[in-house]
């Protein structure tokens, strides 16, 4: 029997006779529950012959196949049966070997690049974490636009690359309007824009297509939005980290993932499993500073880096009036400083003010730390029963821990 000609591209292949005039590829390899499962599609000249998921491993599904395909296109000198086992031993083999054997050699201390300075390295994850309402989405797609224009603004210095976003939570149209309301507010930014994929199944289901995508157009920068809907996966298992990972390496590139809070916590970290953390090689944490109806501030804290030391928090203003989104940067450690602990953010002053345990109202805290009534009340709503509570009275009073 003649071998066949094997492709690989990422972890898909494609097993082409031409003598024989067929070819068969195996995609969406799972090993799960002692099986390996892929999607089989068997083409001839005249189109596909068949489309289907066999298990790999299993003597009669694959003769089952055969029987099938025989009936749709008899081989001369080759049986169908022969066909099955050549691409189901040889694929498994192929996938199993993994990366070769070699003899470790020396090397100076590695300088990891930045594709976006300071939060994105080449080739690696950054997780940004947040909670609902801190402008995380509008962060991700304006970092977006740095990248695909190379720009250097607010602090950030990007490399021009390519930029995908993938998106599990809303749609085009919706990012579009965001996109439409940060060209308005950056007139300098609207000569390009990143691409974009609404996504409904988990990313390591999709991860071929995706990968193949990234590859043709070059792209070095993925968002994913957001983390609990990309693993398809209960976020507290230790299966969800690790598929988004493996997902993420086969893509290869630079990679932003967007992800919520973890709730009843005593300290705030990314919602999920550890793992999540763990396995990321840079981490922020983006909080709400203060809100008004045209207007929201967010502080970004580095939590962690593997490359380096810890950077400054970083501060940034979305001004959302004139239907337009404009992003500018404040320094969080030196604002106010006519204030009593004027550099922390707002929810920690009021954190700060609370501890001496008298109740207040929101009027009355607003007052003591000179800020707006409406900044301070929404703060106060947003944290409750978390950082403290309102009382029965309207007054408000921290929680028991800290």
């Amino acid at each position: 029997m003649t071998e066949p000609t094997l492709t690989r591209r990422n972890s898909a292949l494609s097993f082409d006779w031409p003598s024989h005039s067929i070819t068969i590829s195996l995609s969406r390899i799972r090993e799960t529950g002692g099986e390996t499962r892929a999607e089989v599609v068997a083409v001839n000249p005249k189109g596909i012959l068949t489309q289907q998921s066999i298990n790999l491993l299993s003597g009669r599904s694959r003769a089952q196949l055969a029987k099938e395909l025989d009936r749709k296109h008899q081989l001369e000198s080759l049986s169908w049966d022969t066909v099955l086992e050549t691409v189901c031993v040889l694929g498994l083999r192929e996938l199993r070997k993994g990366e070769p054997v070699i003899v470790l050699q020396p090397h100076e201390q590695p300088n990891v690049p930045l594709l976006l300075n300071p939060l994105v390295y080449q080739k690696h994850q950054t997780l940004i974490y947040a909670p609902g309402g801190s402008c995380k989405s509008y962060l991700a797609l304006y970092l977006a636009l740095l990248a695909c224009h190379g720009a250097n603004q607010n602090g950030f210095r990007a490399v021009s690359c390519p930029v995908l976003y993938l998106d599990w939570e809303l749609d085009a149209e919706t990012i579009g309007t965001r996109l439409t309301r940060l060209y308005k507010g950056h007139p300098e930014l609207n000569v390009f824009a990143p691409y974009y994929r609404a996504c409904n199944q988990p990313l390591h289901e999709e991860v071929e297509f995706i990968a193949g995508e990234i590859q043709e157009k070059g792209i070095q920068l993925v968002i994913i939005d957001s983390a609990i809907m990309a693993c398809g996966d209960d976020l507290n298992s230790t299966q969800a980290p690790k598929q988004l990972q493996r997902a993420l390496r086969t893509m290869g590139c630079s990679s932003i993932v967007l992800s919520h809070v973890a709730k009843n916590t005593d300290t705030k970290t990314a919602y999920g499993n550890v793992f999540f953390q763990n396995l990321c090689r840079n981490q922020y944490e983006v909080e709400l500073m203060d809100e008004t109806e045209e207007q929201k501030r967010i502080t970004l804290t580095h939590r962690k880096i593997n490359f380096g030391a810890l950077q400054q928090p970083k501060g940034l203003t979305f001004d959302f009036s004139g239907n337009a989104c404009h992003v500018s940067a404040f320094d969080p450690q030196a604002e106010d400083e006519g204030h009593e602990d004027a550099s922390l953010p707002i929810p920690s002053r009021i954190r700060n003010l609370l501890e001496d345990g008298m109740p207040r109202t929101a009027k009355e805290i607003a007052t003591e730390l000179g800020e707006g009534h409406p900044t301070v009340r929404a703060t106060l709503n947003r944290h409750d029963r978390r950082k403290w509570s309102k009382l029965s009275n309207g007054k408000w009073s921290v929680t028991s821990s800290k």
